[in-house]
């Protein structure tokens, strides 16, 4: 594994990560939380995981 820390990022290091991780990484919902926009001046959503 390649590891830099130059910046910016380049596309190839994105699409080299998203073949190393494809399979481990799973979308979860991220549900507005109608506490908070109520409390807030926007929406606010959350992540539960």
């Amino acid at each position: 594994m390649h590891i830099t820390y130059d910046l910016p990022v380049a596309i190839e290091d994105i699409l080299e990560a998203k073949k190393r991780l494809a399979g481990k990484i799973y979308k979860t919902g991220m549900p507005r939380s109608k506490y908070f926009s109520e409390r807030s001046i926007g929406e606010i959503f959350v992540k539960c995981d």
